[in-house]
């Protein structure tokens, strides 16, 4: 019996001789090289000779490729792509050298805190008290004096301005003046003291002398709260100093004002009187280059005893803003005089994608930058409210966010 061929080796033997028919010839061996052994044929020769070369060609291939790929510093690993611990060291570097910013976010890294010496400049007083110094006490019959009346029942309050009448010389006012309160002419006991009686009255102690001129006016608050009793009246008030020889009357508040009690009680409630003051004033300022930065937070309401707080600065400045020196940012519990507890951190200044020209980072201005942190709470006890702002030199005005986020 004849076994019937087996197709699959037909198609192998087939294939075979296709390949075989499509290699091209073989290279031409020099005639130098030693002969082969005996017991091939000449096809067997060429065939067996060729295959040797050509691998030994392709392995050369590889080396060269792997050694140009190593010599760019790139690991293809074992399939061919960047491999994970290749790909983590890249992160990494890049955060730490401050090149890369995630989402628009720089990127928080644990940073030491720095307390950096943020410059001040200190803008003096306005009007600047040295030129009332030394100028002659002002007197009376020199002055003319306004008074202007605002608020309701609750409170009211009596704005007054001195100048000195035209062709008379710069003079002096300074401290509380004495007040008397008149109807008609007539002085009536009508209680006052010095100081602020409402604590948001404006006015209070000026503590220096206050220069007035004809353009120049000194200025004078009296203000009045709860009167609780029979209704008084006070058409005017006379305004006298040390020195003054005489007096300035100007309107006074008309009616006592509405009592804020319950009904029956008896409050006498005296009006207050501040001190001459200039009609525009500013007090020494301190300020540094983060003046007139805004700040948010963004920053989960609540978090559990011990737990990390992660949230984002934003910062947007008025103009361009220097990042060095670097400000710290402190967060802790300002809800507890006078400034509570805080913890120092540093900000990723490094990483902000911005510099100037002269390579420093800054805060363009106007462009919110955004800056990633992350405070540990473990320190925190339970019920504490955390806040934070830039740390800034005492007396400089505090750039903080008005949210915050509760320990519990």
């Amino acid at each position: 019996m004849t076994d019937r061929p087996d197709p699959i080796d037909e198609q192998l033997k087939g294939y075979a001789a296709r390949w075989r028919d499509a290699l091209p010839p073989p290279p031409a061996v020099p005639t130098d090289l030693p002969t082969h052994s005996a017991g091939f044929g000449r096809r067997g020769r060429g065939v067996v000779g060729w295959l040797p070369l050509v691998a030994a060609a392709v392995v050369l291939a590889v080396v060269v490729v792997a050694v140009r790929l190593g010599q760019g510093g790139t690991d293809l690993g074992s399939v061919g792509g960047p491999t994970a611990s290749a790909t983590t060291t890249a992160t990494s570097s890049a955060t730490a050298t401050g090149s890369a910013v995630n989402n628009g976010v720089v990127p928080w890294v644990p940073l030491p805190a720095t307390n950096p010496l943020i410059p001040v400049t200190t803008v003096p007083a306005s009007p600047d008290p040295a030129l009332a110094q030394g100028l002659p006490v002002c007197r009376a019959a020199d002055l003319t004096a306004t008074s202007d009346i605002e608020g309701a029942t609750g409170t009211m309050y009596l704005f007054v301005q001195i100048v000195s009448r035209t062709g008379t010389a710069a003079c002096r006012l300074e401290g509380f003046p004495n007040v008397v309160s008149l109807v008609n002419g007539a002085a009536v006991s009508i209680p006052s003291v010095h100081g602020t009686v409402v604590s948001d009255a404006p006015g209070g102690i000026y503590p220096h002398p206050v220069l007035v001129a004809p353009d120049v006016p000194a200025a004078l608050t009296l203000f009045w709260s709860n009167w609780c009793g029979q209704a008084v009246r006070q058409t005017h008030v006379r305004l006298t100093w040390p020195s003054s020889a005489g007096g300035v009357t100007v309107p006074g508040f008309g009616q006592s004002p509405g009592c804020q009690m319950e009904p029956g009680t008896v409050v006498k409630t005296p009006f207050g009187v501040s001190t001459f003051k200039p009609a525009e004033v500013r007090d020494e300022l301190v300020t540094t280059a983060y003046a007139g930065v805004t700040a948010t937070m963004d920053a989960p309401s609540v978090v559990a005893v011990g737990e990390p707080i992660r949230l984002t600065v934003t910062l947007t400045a008025p103009r361009d803003i220097p990042l060095e020196p670097c400000p710290d940012i402190l967060v802790g519990d300002y809800t507890q005089p006078p400034d509570g507890t805080n913890d120092r951190y540093a900000l990723n200044c490094a990483a902000v994608p911005y510099r100037d020209s002269a390579g420093r980072p800054y805060l363009p201005a106007t462009v919110p930058v955004r800056f990633a942190a992350e405070v540990p709470a473990a320190n925190v006890g339970e019920g504490t409210k955390l806040l934070w702002r830039l740390a800034l030199p005492d007396g400089a005005d505090p750039v903080d966010a008005g949210s915050a986020t509760e320990v519990r």
